[in-house]
This record gives structure tokens, C-alpha cells and sequence, in this order.
């Protein structure tokens, strides 16, 4: 399912997220930087682990395969090499982002 925002309900958004990170970084004592902001992003729940996970996947076989290094197998047992999780997981997320291209 799709969601789209309306433009009011986006900037109320940003304003809430800010706000509350702002929060954050002044009781933790952390700066303000693009890292910090996606790690308070994905462990306050409003990116969801998952979409980090899927996301991440789905990112890192597309730069394999466009530096034209690797086969298709080759780089998903690469993959499930260095994140320390099964070839079968990574070719359900891969076959998952296929299915919702031709949705």
C-alpha cells in the first residue's frame, strides 16, 4: 500500500521530527549530523527496521551488479557472506522489489 502525504500533513511532519531530534541530540549530548539523524530515525520506529534491512539489501546487490564484478549468485553469497544472513532471505528480498517493479 501507498501512502502519499499532502503537502500540510509532510511539513507538520518534518516540524515534529525535527523538533523531537533536536530533543534528542541536546539530552544525549550527540551533534546533529546526517548519520546520527538516520540512526535516531530507524530506532524511534519511524523508518522501520525492516525497510533499513530491505533497503540496504536491495542497494548493495545493485552495486555489485552495476560494477559488472559479479554474477547474480556470486554476489548474493557475497552478500549473505557479509551481513551474516542466508542466500535465501537476500533472494526473497531481491524477487520481492522485482514483483513490486511490475506491480
Amino acid at each position: 500500500m501507498v501512502v502519499t502525504l499532502k503537502a500540510s500533513l509532510l511539513e507538520a511532519f518534518l516540524t515534529f521530527v525535527e523538533q523531537d531530534y533536536d530533543r534528542h541530540c541536546a539530552l544525549h549530548g550527540i551533534g546533529k549530523t546526517d548519520e546520527q539523524l538516520i540512526k535516531y530515525l530507524v530506532d524511534q520506529l519511524i523508518v522501520p527496521a525492516s525497510e533499513a534491512y530491505r533497503y540496504t539489501l536491495l542497494k548493495e546487490y545493485q552495486r555489485m551488479m552495476a560494477s559488472k564484478k559479479y554474477k547474480k549468485t556470486e554476489a548474493v553469497k557475497l552478500m549473505a557472506s557479509r551481513f551474516s544472513i542466508s542466500e535465501r532471505t537476500i533472494w526473497t528480498v531481491l524477487r520481492h522489489a522485482d514483483e513490486k517493479k511490475t506491480e
